[in-house]
């Protein structure tokens, strides 16, 4: 039997052991579980070679304890139902309360020197989220650069998005130019002519009928519009005609299996200049033409409303693209034969004494 100095030497040696020793865990092989004579003899767990994710458990006791991760990677620190996650490179002390899921991480530092381990050393941006080191793509500031097509982008929505369309740059409420690509020239033209078309960054579509030489009539470029549901198109048409009559500009409607199709824009006339809506028969040879509307100057603004249930056309124009008038209405089955399949910018000569006519258009507002 020891004498009492002999064991409290000895109680002292192992108190002092239990605060000061280390205990190494090499976790290469998988998860490890840690004894309660482990932890009662080591303050300082220091872990080793993880090579992936590896879990450590701890047994249900009274105890602080120092992690100290010198791998590569996480490992996580279990108790019952009480997980910490120890980034790489990382060290915590954790409290043991004794009870089944009793687990506390008390505080965390490593890597940098700081409370908060390094970002990981791989030429990426790195922020953080929820208590853990994100990837942040780099171009400016930790937002993604926006895409690199000629577009302008603006932010919304913590997204680029587009703020033109088609052709044209600018940005302003009324240029939403279509795209030239989005139309078909050789469905609507009635002459063998077709209608020329070319996208431009300030002026938005550009639609050319080319030079004419008495050989009139219409020209058109036509995208799909649901005739199976209601539609509304909203377009600005700006034109440049020579004083001559029967030149108009603005949209076509058609039908791919009927017979006509129809013109509804502005032009002159032997009585002045008008808004009009025409029918015409595809082979753009005959027509019946409704004078509307007298103007001092061109309308530029023109919208074409269908309802599909009452099979309805309604058409209005615009000085400004803000106030509308209502200028005719009339049904898909009288102007068609049913509903409309396609619509686009239309340019008309109905004229064939023109000699060295050249007649141009932009349209840099289309919607619908």
């Amino acid at each position: 039997m020891s004498d009492p100095e002999t064991a409290v030497n000895t109680a002292l040696q192992k108190i002092g052991e239990a605060i000061t020793e280390f205990i190494t865990i090499d976790v290469t092989g998988g998860n490890v579980s840690l004894t309660e004579l482990e932890c009662q003899e080591n303050q300082v767990i220091k872990v080793i070679a993880s090579a992936t994710l590896r879990t450590i458990t701890v047994p249900q006791m009274k105890r602080v304890l120092v992690f100290y991760n010198t791998s590569a990677n996480p490992v996580s620190i279990v108790l019952g139902t009480t997980t910490l996650t120890l980034d790489a490179n990382a060290s915590d002390i954790c409290y043991l309360d004794g009870t089944a899921n009793g687990l506390y991480g008390l505080t965390s530092g490593g890597g940098s020197g700081g409370g908060i381990s390094d970002a990981p050393a791989d030429g990426s941006t790195y922020g953080r989220k929820d208590n853990t080191w994100t990837n942040v793509a780099s171009g400016g500031g930790g937002i993604s650069d926006a895409p690199a097509d000629g577009s302008t982008y603006a932010r919304k929505d913590n997204a680029w998005i587009g703020i033109t369309s088609g052709g044209g740059g600018g940005g302003s409420w009324d240029f939403n130019p279509p795209s030239a690509s989005d139309f078909d020239n050789t469905i609507y033209h009635g002459s063998a002519r077709l209608l020329l078309l070319a996208d431009d960054t300030d002026a938005g579509l550009l639609c050319d009928a080319g030079v004419l030489n008495g050989d009139g009539n219409n020209r058109g470029a036509l995208k799909p519009v649901n005739g199976s549901a209601d539609f509304d198109i909203i377009a600005k048409c700006i034109a440049w005609m020579p004083d001559y009559n029967y030149l108009s500009y603005g949209l076509a409607l058609y039908r791919t299996s009927g017979s006509y199709s129809v013109f509804f824009g502005f032009g002159t006339t032997n009585s002045g200049n008008s808004v009009l809506v025409q029918k015409w028969n595809t082979a753009g040879s005959s027509f019946s033409s409704n004078e509307l509307s007298m103007f001092s100057e061109n309308a530029r603004w023109f919208r074409i409303r269908f309802t599909q249930s009452t099979g309805v056309i309604r058409f209005f124009v615009s000085m400004d693209g803000k106030n509308w008038s209502q200028v005719h209405t009339d049904t898909a089955s009288n102007l068609l034969g049913g509903a409309p399949t396609h619509c686009g910018p239309c340019m008309n000569t109905n004229n064939g004494s023109y000699s060295n006519l050249n007649f141009k258009m932009s349209v840099p507002y289309y919607s619908g």
